[in-house]
């Protein structure tokens, strides 16, 4: 089983302004190629209602979950939403067979699950744009973590990616 947080990202550190605005984001096919290699995508709810609303939603051949603390509100027929704590909910998903499951933030969806140690890989595109100020890659996080860079590659328009892995303590011993 591999867990791994993708997103895009400003080369300051974050992935959407202060009004949640993603417009400066064209990385597109290098998130569809890494969605292909995955059977699940996990998002929090604020990231899903801003794809509904751009009309990138749902995601086709993948199975779509939406984090939520209100799942009861939502239209079961086009994701499954979920209130789970992210290791029920990674439990659940290797369960039914899901062994490569990809967490596209927000910010909140993306440190709870770093937090729980259930993460093997970050990748992020950094975008060449300095936002000043947003949404952070990872809100709230209270978490030194050690990461490997395990390779980058040039995308187009300036964009670079970088793919890492989560070091845990007892590998750097």
């Amino acid at each position: 089983m591999k867990v791994c947080i993708y997103n895009a990202i400003s080369i300051d550190g974050f992935i959407a302004d202060e009004q949640g605005d993603t417009s400066w984001v064209n990385d597109v096919k290098a998130y569809e190629k890494e969605l292909s290699k995955n059977s699940v995508v996990i998002y929090g709810r604020v990231t899903y209602e801003d794809l509904v609303a751009l009309e990138q939603f749902p995601f086709e051949n993948i199975k779509n979950v939406i984090l939520t603390s209100k799942p009861k509100d939502f239209d079961y027929r086009v994701a499954e939403f979920t209130d789970l704590k992210p290791e029920i909910l990674i439990k659940q998903l290797v369960f039914q067979g899901h062994e490569n499951i990809l967490i596209a933030g927000g910010g909140l969806t993306n440190s709870t699950f770093l937090e729980t140690d259930l993460v093997d890989e970050i990748i992020v595109d950094i975008h060449p744009i300095i936002l000043s100020s947003g949404v952070k890659l990872f809100d709230d996080l209270e978490l030194k973590v050690n990461l490997e860079l395990l390779k980058t590659k040039k995308l187009n328009d300036g964009i670079v990616q970088h793919r890492y892995k989560i070091v845990r303590e007892e590998e750097s011993k």
